[in-house]
């Protein structure tokens, strides 16, 4: 709970990244147990669920960084990061979507357009 959540740093990118995404408030994230996590992840919706999941993948990452390296990233770098990257997931799953569970592309009939 800590390097995801009680860390200032992970605090932090959370500060950040509330400029580009709808996160919880931080008194949620600070009264969260790992009892919770599952439910408290699923409740918000899909999208939700699935950004504070990337947020923690980024933040356990950004710690294991800044405590068995020496390369320091930083706050502002990791947000860009997360959005960049929540942004190429969802452009990947809406390119999917248009494909056939063999994944072949519908045919587009010229003549009428569809």
């Amino acid at each position: 709970m800590h390097a995801l959540v009680r860390c200032p740093h992970a605090g932090a990118l959370r500060q950040r990244m509330r400029h580009e995404w709808s996160l919880p408030d931080e008194e949620q994230f600070n009264s969260l147990s790992m009892e919770k996590l599952l439910g408290w992840i699923l409740d918000p919706g899909v999208d939700a669920g699935a950004r504070v999941l990337l947020l923690f993948w980024r933040t356990g990452y950004i710690r294991n960084n800044l405590t068995h390296t020496i390369d320091k990233l930083s706050v502002f770098g990791s947000a860009r990061f997360l959005a960049k990257y929540w942004t190429e997931l969802c452009s990947t799953q809406h390119q999917r979507s248009s494909f056939d569970s063999k994944g072949k592309e519908p045919l587009v009939d010229s003549r009428s357009g569809s």
